[in-house]
């Protein structure tokens, strides 16, 4: 099934474009059913005041770019449940269906402040995750929330969140491992561990920008971030971000299990590119082997790898990297 946000040309000419409607579709977008009514507050923003006046058609940047408000701007399927739907809206409205469209519900955990994300829980039916962003309104606070009784109630997971961090505008929940949460803000992205109840800056090398959409590749584990202007930043294999536990630590040696390795032949590099070609940096042949050491090696000590197959017997040894590191 397909989703989206649209409108019945009910309204004045010039808002012909809002998506205050949610429609769905069994046939790739050929045709369309209309699922609700207007899930929003249906404001007439030219009513609104604008700095304790109201506006008029003299004021400028009346609209300030926006082509229509209010309008749905998140929109979630439960991969549990069918019938079971969310949609934010920019005036604050989250709308909760659990029978297909039928009836609605409004359970927004903060009425009036912009929804940037619903996120419906893969893992229990009830739980779906909120984000919340109130610049717009002079509110620059971190809304982050989560809700196991399909929105009646709220609870903030904020942990480890400071104001600093920036309004949010995503949070995903990674497909294997119902725990790992990952949010993306203003300022940087943060994961969690233990279902938002407590949140870690993830740095290494990603500056800081507008984390605006997060991705998981579902067969390759990776990471995928779309940041505002500085290009799409790719974490190769999760697997030692999804496979930790509080235990870990403290071990003296932990390796992570290893995703399937592909060994590639090169056959022909040359192609037609044009007068200009762009590459970007593969990940490096071979299996990656990720572990933990509990206490940093003395300095120049090195850490040998070895290899072996199914029936014990070596097929190698490596060299391996003898440094610590931090994922802030």
């Amino acid at each position: 099934m397909e989703l989206a946000a649209g409108d019945l040309g009910v309204r004045q000419q010039d808002d012909l474009l809002r998506g205050n409607y949610l429609f769905k579709s069994t046939d790739r977008g050929d045709s369309w059913t209309r699922l609700s009514g207007d899930l929003t507050t249906n404001q007439d923003r030219d009513k609104l005041p604008i700095m304790g006046r109201r506006a008029d058609k003299l004021t400028m940047s009346r609209h300030d770019g926006v082509q229509a408000w209010p309008e749905i701007t998140t929109i979630s399927e439960s991969p549990l449940n069918r019938d079971l739907l969310y949609a934010g809206t920019d005036d604050g409205n989250l709308q909760v269906t659990r029978d297909g469209g039928k009836t609605w519900k409004n359970v927004s955990p903060k009425k009036g402040t912009y929804v940037s994300r619903i996120v419906a829980s893969r893992f229990n039916e009830g739980t779906a995750y909120a984000t919340l962003d109130g610049h717009r309104s002079n509110d620059f606070a971190v809304y982050v929330f989560v809700t196991a009784d399909y929105g009646e109630t709220w609870k903030p997971i904020r942990n480890g969140l400071t104001d600093d961090a920036g309004t949010v505008h995503v949070i995903r929940e990674h497909y294997r491992n119902p725990k790992l949460l990952f949010l993306g803000t203003e300022r940087g992205l943060y994961i969690s561990n233990d279902q938002g109840g407590h949140w870690t800056r993830l740095k290494l090398n990603l500056p800081t920008v507008p984390v605006d959409d997060i991705a998981i590749h579902p067969r390759e584990n990776d990471l995928v971030l779309a940041d505002h202007g500085r290009s799409i930043w790719i974490l190769d294999d999760l697997g030692a971000i999804e496979q930790m536990t509080d235990a870990i630590p403290s071990e003296d040696l932990h390796v992570f299990d290893t995703r399937a390795a592909t060994e590639w032949r090169v056959a022909n590099r040359s192609g037609v590119t044009g007068h200009k070609a762009f590459f970007g940096p593969n990940p490096p042949n071979g299996a990656l082997i990720t572990y933990f050491l509990k206490s940093k090696p003395a300095e120049k000590e090195k850490v040998k790898i070895t290899v072996s197959d199914k029936d014990g017997k070596l097929v190698r040894e490596i060299d391996a990297l003898a440094t610590s590191a931090s994922i802030a």
